[in-house]
């Protein structure tokens, strides 16, 4: 349990998002028992997998929006320089 509580620590500082919010989402008094020995029942260890898994694929559409736009602007370099490069040329012609 305390892995679960761990990557949603993890996941939330990395994604931006306030871990204890998420965590009491799941159950009120886990952020109370951290570190604790406790029994908690299979339906709250289900609600952190499925916490986890949410927090996984947020990071993941994140991660691949980064890398879209981190394409676009590369291809626009691109492009713009070879728009560049073509005018110079057409200029040394008529020159």
């Amino acid at each position: 349990m305390d892995i679960y509580i761990d990557t949603i620590h993890d996941l939330s500082s990395t994604l931006g998002m306030e871990s204890s919010m998420i965590i009491t989402k799941v159950h009120p008094t886990l952020n109370e028992l951290c570190g604790i020995s406790k029994n908690i029942s299979d339906s709250i260890l289900d609600k952190l997998n499925s916490t986890v898994e949410s927090l996984k694929e947020e990071k993941q559409k994140r991660l691949e929006k980064v890398n879209f736009s981190f394409s676009v602007v590369v291809l626009s370099s691109l492009q713009n320089s070879m728009t560049e490069s073509s005018i110079s040329s057409t200029e040394k012609i008529h020159i």
